[in-house]
């Protein structure tokens, strides 16, 4: 977002900054400028458009730079700091928010009730970290936020799922809501820890913005999350029965609130006696199941014959 505004403004303008209240200012200046280029510019946004999209927008707004045309942007603007835990997992913790360079939080503002706390798994090959939100039982602000999170951030560090197990019960004003999220992320490593051989491969999630279901922003973040965090999809296929066929999830029958509205389409390929895998469609209820079933068996056969082959 940053390389994309210097490209925009004048050198040395101010493009974004992020502070915390424990977290000292950064500033994000124009480090080329756009070479007096000042040709008419217009930026067309809608109710997806977020994060580094939101800088470039933000910044071009404030500085008078061009026209902003659309709808109300998403609002991700957080600076998530992640403390390392054990068996390559970690607890990532909002730590400052994003600022426009007249000052504006490109964050959405949230209610008491929207509050979360987010879990992350960091991945062994050190590339990317993966996180899942972990909602609050009770009203909270910043400052009880930031209470839990230093309590937290004090007692888990180096722990994995049976040491936090062990850990006493909270007290203080806070123990309800800091157990609370301690228990959430006990299950989330457990969980993490009982899928840790499967490998999830995804593709074309960007073909649900098609459908008209997915029109509801958050509809659509909590089926990307899912997604995205390959250890739920890891645990939600260990628990399916895809030895007879093909096995259809319409709704809530997948057990996962964040797929209510969505069906999963699944079966098996096998590759020998020793290897198989599965395959899987994840779509709107909509979907025409008496076509995609049976297309997905036979790209499973013809996956199992190609993966057979390659490995004999």
């Amino acid at each position: 977002g940053v390389g994309v505004a210097d490209k925009f403004l004048k050198k040395n303008q101010l493009i974004v900054s992020h502070h915390g209240r424990a977290s000292a200012e950064k500033r994000y200046v124009a480090q080329h400028g756009n070479g007096g280029k000042d040709y008419p510019l217009v930026v067309l946004v809608n109710r997806l458009t977020a994060s580094a999209a939101e800088i470039v927008s933000g910044a071009i707004q404030d500085h008078d730079r061009g026209l902003i045309v659309g709808e109300i942007t998403f609002g991700k603007g957080l600076v998530q700091t992640v403390y390392p835990l054990s068996e390559n997992t970690g607890l990532a913790l909002t730590t400052a928010l994003y600022y426009t360079p007249s000052g504006r939080s490109i964050q959405k503002p949230l209610d008491s009730s929207q509050f979360a706390l987010a879990a992350a798994t960091a991945h062994p090959n050190g590339n990317w970290v993966t996180q899942q939100a972990r909602n609050l039982t009770g009203p909270a602000d910043q400052t009880v936020l930031s209470a839990i999170a230093s309590g937290l951030n004090a007692v888990v560090v180096g722990l994995n799922a049976a040491g936090m197990s062990r850990l006493p019960e909270s007290v203080g004003k806070h123990a309800v809501l800091e157990r609370n999220l301690l228990t959430q992320i006990i299950a989330f490593m457990t969980v993490c820890d009982a899928q840790q051989d499967t490998l999830i491969l995804h593709d074309g999630v960007r073909n649900l913005l098609h459908q008209p279901e997915f029109g509801d922003v958050e509809l659509l973040q909590q089926v990307i999350e899912v997604v995205e965090e390959e250890r739920m999809l890891a645990a939600l296929i260990s628990a399916a029965d895809l030895d007879h066929g093909i096995q259809i999830m319409i709704g809530r029958e997948s057990g996962m609130a964040e797929l209510s509205r969505c069906s999963l389409v699944l079966t098996t390929y096998r590759a020998g006696a020793e290897r198989r895998g599965t395959i899987g469609v994840l779509g709107s209820t909509r979907m025409a199941y008496a076509q995609v079933g049976p297309r997905v068996r036979y790209v499973a056969q013809r996956v199992g014959r190609a993966v057979g082959r390659a490995l004999s």
